[in-house]
């Protein structure tokens, strides 16, 4: 489910034990933060947009190298 992101809420989400998570931001459509497994646990940002009718996915950074004002 889609919810507006907050710098404190994106630092605070929790890994799943077993599957890849990608959380939707409710005030910018496309915007995606990308939560590994429980293994590495690590976040990174992504973008997914449409090109010549295809969903494609563009992967800019991680949490650390980007916070939510730069994302």
């Amino acid at each position: 489910m889609a919810r507006a992101f907050t710098q404190k809420g994106v630092e605070t989400v929790k890994p799943d034990k077993i599957h890849r998570r990608e959380i939707p931001d409710k005030l910018l459509p496309g915007l995606y933060l990308v939560v590994q497994p429980e293994s590495s646990g690590a976040k990174s940002w992504a973008i997914r947009y449409r090109h010549e009718g295809r969903t494609r996915k563009y992967t800019f950074g991680t949490l650390e190298q980007f916070d939510l004002v730069a994302a």
